[in-house]
């Protein structure tokens, strides 16, 4: 099927935004499309697969409590989870 991220193009735009020394700035990067590999296409089962793993890794409860663990890992990755559901609030 042709990929729901891209639209068949290979490509996706990834926002990023930062503060330095008070300056914010919001840039817009084309990237080789994350879920096809930059093919247009993808097969559905795999893509439905992998779109109940993101939902079941993020944090859906809203974070009443708006309590959060620090976790890190050997290699360096890090992020919070929250404390109501246990799944994951923010990355790196």
């Amino acid at each position: 099927m042709i990929c729901p991220t891209c639209k068949g193009s290979g490509k996706q735009v990834v926002r990023t935004r930062t503060v330095l020394d008070g300056v914010r700035e919001v840039s817009d990067v084309k990237i080789e499309c994350q879920t096809c590999q930059g093919s247009g296409e993808v097969d559905k089962a795999e893509y439905e697969a992998r779109q109940k793993a993101i939902r079941d890794f993020w944090c859906r409860c809203g974070n009443p409590s708006e309590d959060v663990e620090y976790y890190e890992y050997a290699d360096g990755a890090h992020g919070w989870t929250c404390r109501d559901c246990g799944k994951v609030v923010q990355v790196g």
